[in-house]
């Protein structure tokens, strides 16, 4: 997908609203797809509707991970419970409950791996729902399989036991550790701070100076003040909109502002 210019939205602009500005920035992050997601978290609707539907096989790939990864234990759940419900009339399929959740496991191997090098805070609820998700259908499977199921244990394969274990004590840990890591993002706003910082030297000065350009062309064609080109021009990297237009920010963003010593590119 061919990037879209900045000065393209600048021409389609009579006038420059709030909104613009969260248009603007986000498009500027086109070639920082990980930041530009972190700021779709915080822009309004509209904004996220025009500019943020860039979709790479990558990202399609990792979300069908991610929910795989939430309903593969739950298959063996359901599995445990029908074949306790027909009174064991067939195999117990503790082995298919074991192998999913195992998957599972591995993509959340993946998960950790890659936020240990891109931490960032998640959200209460996100970590409660991924972390029940996981715990409960494993307390379930492995109560089944010690109880009813336990004459049946050999045959089916009580290793399979193990990884579910695993899993549950993982995701038992994370629960309890929440939604920040000590010396990451504590905010959603800190988030797109931390995504900045670990973008590449050069790609982050040609973002600026793009950014930098299409505030001059506002400024010389009357769409905004002086004063409000100084203001933007002086504000960090992934921080303007936050900074100029926060009033129109997205109900997920409400209560977080841009701290007031971040650094300017």
């Amino acid at each position: 997908m061919t990037d879209k210019p900045l000065t393209e939205l600048i021409d389609q602009r009579q006038e420059w609203a709030p909104e613009d500005w969260w248009r603007l920035e986000l498009r500027s992050l086109q070639r920082a797809p990980m930041v530009q997601r972190d700021l779709a978290l915080l822009a309004p609707k509209d904004a996220v509707r025009d500019e943020y539907t860039r979709v790479t096989a990558g990202s399609c790939l990792q979300s069908l991970a991610y929910l795989f990864s939430l309903i593969g234990p739950l298959i063996g759940a359901v599995a445990m419970i029908r074949w306790m419900w027909t009174d064991g009339r067939y195999d117990m399929p503790l082995g298919v409950a074991g192998m999913l959740t195992s998957i599972a496991l591995l993509v959340s191997l993946y998960s950790a791996v890659r936020e240990h090098r891109h931490p960032r805070a998640a959200s209460m609820y996100a970590v409660l729902t991924a972390s029940l998700m996981r715990i409960i259908p494993g307390v379930i499977t492995m109560g089944i399989a010690l109880t009813v199921g336990r004459p049946l244990l050999e045959e089916s394969g009580a290793w399979w036991l193990a990884p579910i274990a695993v899993d549950i004590i993982a995701h038992v840990i994370m629960l309890i550790r929440g939604q920040t890591r000590p010396g990451g993002p504590q905010n959603p706003v800190e988030n797109v701070q931390q995504g900045v910082t670990e973008l590449a030297p050069a790609l982050r000065g040609e973002i600026t100076a793009e950014r930098h350009g299409a505030i001059d062309l506002l400024r010389e064609r009357g769409l905004i003040t002086a004063e409000q080109a100084a203001t933007a021009q002086a504000t960090a990297l992934g921080l303007l909109a936050l900074t100029v237009a926060p009033e129109v920010k997205s109900d997920f963003a409400q209560g977080h502002a841009p701290r007031p010593d971040a650094p300017t590119p």
